[in-house]
């Protein structure tokens, strides 16, 4: 009888055990969603686990892509696993530059929606530099996301002359940021060398330039005569208007770093002729509003708001711009007060743009027009001299490549709004047109974008359903209800998609996107 209880009271133990240990796994569902090695921040080397967790009501798979230098618009794919819960995926480092750089684990739901979360990380690998057996010409080849800049080099005839002694600095632009140049740009540019080697060598600076000898307002003169400019805001470089996105990448003779923006030398005077186009007209929004010299903190405030990528957009875009004395008239400690609160920041500067082209022939006395913001802007002409909410329009139609500037000698400020119904049972994405719907003309866009961590919204075309081709529409600081009017004739007809961010304020956020065709005849 001993024996039985003895074996009875063992076998009981055993299952206590077997329930003890499956705790955890229970306990586990519990998990976030997110990349939780490396954390946020951390400083890696050689072979890294990296682990998260992935799992939603409607989940249809999860994608881990690396991001070099945090440009998601050079996203590595890495892997993807259709088991909801947690995962862990082996990355080697070695074969990384070292420096910033970012995961992004996107969890995939069954309507093709999903939610994304980024962990920034550095590499810091010791020893022997893997490139610098290399050169730059042989080091941008094997990189593989420089595959137009080499064809550049080669058709501009500079292999040679970037496989020399050195050492030189290289801003390469990636093969997206030649994609976004405007259409026919970079065949152009292949068929004349001349005007090609002009702007490769604006790219290139004679000696190394590392990462850490960039400062904020430093400039450098380039192979191509001309020189450039450096600035540091928020702790992010850029050179003139292009963001680097990776740096160090080292070479037998000198230093590449990564750039998302093709840079454009300054008109040569004495080659243009006459009737050639103002020059201004090469650059974007932000690059001509740079190049004035009397915006200085209208573009301190529009990289502080995160609205520089959108007003880089394709547009067309009106901008009504204070100058610097204008924010210098505002109350003491008011714009230090702005540089601080992005969503406020943002919601003003959205006041003083205009979709569409606006020059000052057609400003008209009483006229009015919807702004980016969502209220309107209304314009007085007295004795001939126009103004705009009470601000005096001093200058007029200063051109970009994306639209055109005026400039004002006040800061307008937008009303506040009005109180709203309560929306919340609405769902976030673009509620009047649906998935796979044909549209053609001007068609207008209607959607929803909140979150109790509500930052902003962004509305984006995705030309052929492509992500890395998208072109920004608008983007709105205010949670609820939007409406936006799309002019379909200037996109090609055929399938397309329309992209809604509800970004929140830890940077993280959530997209939707609706699936539609332009059939214009």
């Amino acid at each position: 009888m001993s024996a039985r209880r003895s074996w009875s009271k063992l076998m009981v133990l055993v299952l206590a055990a077997i329930m003890l240990l499956s705790l955890p796994l229970a306990a586990g569902a519990a998990m976030a969603n997110g990349i939780t090695g490396p954390k946020d921040g951390a400083t890696v080397s050689g072979k890294v686990d990296v682990v998260g967790s992935a799992s939603d009501p409607s989940f249809q798979k999860w994608q881990l892509d690396l991001l070099p230098g945090g440009d998601s618009n050079a996203a590595i794919f890495l892997a993807v696993g259709n088991n909801p819960g947690e995962f862990s995926y082996a990355l080697d480092t070695a074969g990384l530059p070292n420096g910033q750089h970012a995961l992004r684990l996107r969890v995939v739901r069954n309507d093709s929606n999903y939610s994304e979360y980024t962990n920034k990380f550095t590499i810091a690998n010791g020893g022997a530099k893997p490139a610098a057996a290399k050169d730059i010409v042989a080091t941008a080849i094997g990189a593989g996301q420089f595959k137009t800049l080499v064809a550049a080099v080669q058709a501009a005839g500079l292999v040679e002359a970037l496989q020399g002694k050195g050492p030189f600095t290289v801003f390469a632009p990636t093969d997206a940021a030649f994609a976004a140049l405007p259409a026919g740009t970079v065949e152009s540019l292949l068929k004349d060398p001349k005007a090609l080697a002009n702007i490769l060598l604006y790219h290139v600076v004679p000696g190394e330039v590392k990462a850490a000898g960039v400062k904020d307002g430093l400039t450098a003169t380039t192979l191509q005569g001309s020189p450039v400019a450096f600035k540091i805001a928020d702790g992010k470089p850029s050179i003139q208007g292009a963001n680097i996105v990776a740096t160090d990448v080292m070479a037998s003779n000198g230093v590449i770093h990564v750039i998302d923006k093709v840079i454009l030398p300054p008109a040569a005077a004495a080659a243009a002729p006459a009737a050639t186009p103002a020059p201004a007209a090469a650059k974007d929004i932000v690059a001509t509003a740079i190049g004035a010299g009397q915006f200085k903190t209208l573009v301190a405030a529009v990289q502080a708001a995160g609205l520089v990528e959108a007003l880089q957009g394709k547009g067309p875009f009106t901008v009504f711009a204070p100058t610097d004395a204008a924010f210098a008239a505002l109350p003491a400690g008011t714009v230090e007060s702005l540089l601080k609160d992005p969503k406020a920041l943002a919601n003003i500067l959205l006041y003083h743009v205009v979709p569409g082209e606006v020059k000052a022939a057609a400003v008209k006395d009483g006229l009015t027009a919807t702004t980016l913001q969502g209220a309107p802007v209304a314009f007085k002409i007295a004795d001939g001299k126009p103004s705009i909410q009470g601000a005096n329009i001093v200058a007029t139609d200063v051109m970009a490549s994306n639209g055109v500037i005026h400039v004002i000698d006040k800061v307008i400020l937008p009303p506040a709004p009005a109180a709203a119904p309560k929306t919340a049972a609405m769902a976030n994405g673009i509620t009047n047109l649906k998935d796979g719907a044909k549209v053609s003309g001007t068609a207008e866009i209607k959607g929803y974008a909140n979150d109790p961590k509500f930052q902003k919204w962004q509305l984006d075309v995705l030309p052929g359903g492509n992500a890395n081709a998208a072109i920004s529409l608008a983007v709105g600081s205010n949670p609820g209800e939007f409406s936006y009017t799309v002019d379909t004739t200037k996109f090609p007809n055929g399938d397309h998609a329309l992209r809604l961010r509800v970004v929140r304020s830890d940077s993280n956020y959530d997209e939707y996107v609706t699936k539609f065709s332009i059939a214009n005849r």
